[in-house]
């Protein structure tokens, strides 16, 4: 897989390595974050990382390389240039680091990858990650009823998108969304 870094000022996401694979099952079965994501093995986590459908990357500070959290994405080989933010977990939190990842994955998912449309998955009892999404442009676009188990009961999944031409209005809006990040290096 072609190793990836997003630099931006105060945030780095980059390829995810075989080390940080430690890091990334302990910020996923963080309390906090364990309600809302997936608990997937470390061999779960290195498929996906050898997948060259997929990208799992690790959200980092660039002046000193702590370890912030981590993004999978998967869809790079998908013919109608649609990608699935499948997940976003910040371990560091009250630091900017979600939404500034959030924008990097935007940026370079429409910029650098050429994509038609994002896509993602939130449950609608995690109202503080729907704002972000929503803060950025996605669009709820569907509702899956009771499809997630939690506890004794069952929530609703929301799917939300961000299309090409909607990013790109954005874009054009400086109010909207911050100057450009550095390229994909």
């Amino acid at each position: 897989m072609t190793a990836v870094t997003l630099d931006a000022s105060g945030l780095r996401l980059r390829s995810t390595d075989i080390a940080d694979l430690t890091f990334v099952r302990e910020a996923e079965s963080a309390p906090e974050n364990r309600a809302f994501v997936g608990q997937w093995t470390e061999a779960e986590h290195a498929a996906c990382m050898d997948d060259a459908d997929c990208r799992h990357l690790v959200i980092e500070d660039p002046r000193n390389g702590e370890l912030l959290g981590y993004v999978v994405l998967q869809g790079l080989r998908d013919p109608s240039r649609a990608m699935l933010l499948r997940r976003l977990v910040v371990a560091r939190k009250g630091r900017g680091a979600g939404p500034r990842a959030v924008e990097a994955v935007i940026r370079h998912c429409f910029d650098d990858c050429g994509l038609h449309r994002l896509w993602l998955e939130v449950r609608e009892d995690n109202p503080a990650a729907r704002r972000i999404y929503e803060r950025f442009g996605f669009v709820t676009e569907g509702r899956q009823r009771e499809s997630v188990k939690v506890g004794e009961s069952y929530v609703d999944t929301l799917w939300m998108s961000m299309l090409e031409n909607e990013y790109a209005a954005r874009s054009r809006s400086a109010s909207k969304i911050a100057p450009r990040w550095s390229d994909l290096r």
